[in-house]
């Protein structure tokens, strides 16, 4: 990843659902589409960037409660984007160091009216959290011991005071 690029492009491709949406072509020929397919929660990419410390958010802790059961072609295929998510999401929830967990399973993803609803949601969830987050911080800062410094400062036994022989 450079950090650099088209970044209306990267927003086209990034909201590039298969099914809703047309994936977009880049100049190689690559079609791209969301990216939350295959790494809804990035925590592998954060590490690769350079990140020692990864707090995750898994926005679909519940589910899309708002679905319920399949009624049609479109159901079913948002359902099995769901499934196959949640199965990407599995190893990448196990790498973070911690993951916030918001309840907003009954919002829809496009209900962008009620932003302020999933800002709280967020909030309450962080704060839930938050000795812990402090406790990851403080421990980051923290430099790890390397193998010689553990040898070096690792206490010895205090030495058992010598006998004295009497003298003949």
């Amino acid at each position: 990843m450079s950090g650099q690029g088209d970044l209306p492009f990267a927003i086209r491709a990034s909201c590039c659902v298969p099914g809703w949406y047309i994936p977009v072509t880049d100049p190689e020929g690559r079609q791209l589409v969301d990216g939350g397919l295959v790494a809804n929660i990035p925590v592998t990419q954060a590490r690769d960037l350079g990140a020692d410390l990864v707090i995750a958010v898994d926005v679909n802790s519940e589910g899309a409660k708002f679905l319920g059961p399949p009624h049609s072609v479109v159901g079913i295929l948002l359902q099995t984007m769901m499934v196959v998510q949640r199965t990407a999401s599995i190893y990448e929830l196990k790498s973070a160091d911690l993951v916030i967990r918001p309840l907003v399973g009954h919002i829809r993803w496009d209900e962008m009216a009620r932003a302020d609803e999933l800002i709280t949601a967020g909030y309450d969830a962080a704060i839930k959290v938050i000795d812990e987050i402090k406790e990851l911080l403080q421990s980051s800062r923290q430099p790890s011991s390397r193998w010689y410094q553990l040898r070096r400062y690792r206490r010895r036994p205090a030495a058992a005071p010598k006998k004295q022989t009497p003298a003949r």
